[in-house]
């Protein structure tokens, strides 16, 4: 049985599920089912792991999107079996946040997990093209199959050379992910 880890670059999924074409309404954190997501994924395979990446609020900015933040990933933790939540930093740029060191930390984990033998296949729940390296790495130096998971096709954001280095390249609409329960 392949041994399946899923790494998940969580922003990436918050803002792409928000922002699905054909949605009747917005897609809110709240109503996104990772668990259902993941047992899709899972699919015959052995789960060894899910590391879900996002940065962690400033108590200090607003307490009270803070605290929700806080009790949003506690029951996360809670409810899903073989979860870890990795976090990054943010830092303000003008009148926004940007995350820092997500993408970094997924991939020193995706590439320090396949050197150790620690799974066959690798789902990447993300859509940054940043991750074509990684990919091809994972791939072609220690033998690992990569499963690439995106949202909404249309998204202008994903690059094509992303979609064709991943071995299986899945992406869900609205529709895919309401048949499936993912929200």
């Amino acid at each position: 049985m392949d041994r399946l880890m899923i790494f998940i670059d969580a922003e990436y999924v918050i803002n792409s599920v928000k922002n699905l074409r054909d949605a009747p309404e917005k897609i809110g954190m709240n109503k996104i089912n990772w668990q259902n997501i993941i047992n899709k994924l899972t699919n015959g395979r052995k789960l060894i792991r899910t590391y879900y990446y996002t940065a962690k609020l400033d108590p200090n900015e607003n307490s009270e999107t803070y605290a929700k933040q806080e009790e949003y990933l506690r029951t996360l933790k809670h409810e899903i079996p073989f979860l870890e939540i990795k976090l990054g930093r943010l830092i303000r740029s003008g009148n926004s946040w940007i995350q820092k060191g997500i993408d970094v930390k997924l991939s020193l984990d995706m590439i320090i997990k396949a050197f150790r033998n620690h799974y066959d296949i690798a789902a990447l729940i993300a859509g940054d093209s940043d991750f074509i390296d990684l990919i091809r790495e994972v791939k072609d130096k220690y033998g690992k199959q990569v499963l690439l998971i995106t949202f909404d096709r249309s998204d202008a954001a994903l690059n094509e050379e992303l979609l064709l280095e991943a071995d299986w390249y899945y992406y869900i609409d609205y529709q895919t992910g309401k048949d499936y329960g993912f929200w």
